[in-house]
């Protein structure tokens, strides 16, 4: 990683051919729309792939704005706080419901 934040995102979309961006292991908190489209309209019009991999995302709300791409297949949340809170929750559903054994 090299400790970019969010605002990291607003020349990149720049790039109109950038199908696939890596981000991983930075210090992104969140993608809100003025980073994903300071660049002007078509801004990241071709991102398939957003991996955001081992950030510091924490809400759902910090990458709703994603949905706005038109491209984007993929996004990659791995690692990020907002995973580990709902992977914590799903494991306390399934102990609720007796589906696993501790």
């Amino acid at each position: 990683g090299n400790r970019l934040g969010g605002a990291a995102l607003a020349p990149l979309g720049a790039l109109p051919a950038l199908r696939e961006l890596s981000l991983t292991g930075n210090v992104v908190t969140v993608v809100a729309s003025d980073a994903l489209f300071e660049a002007g309209g078509g801004a990241f019009g071709a991102l398939a792939v957003l991996d955001l991999r081992r950030n510091r995302i924490a809400r759902d709300a910090d990458v709703d704005d994603v949905r706005a791409l038109p491209a984007l297949t993929d996004v990659l949340l791995a690692g990020n706080p907002l995973c580990v809170r709902h992977a914590a929750a799903a494991a306390r559903t399934r102990r609720a419901r007796g589906l696993t054994a501790e």
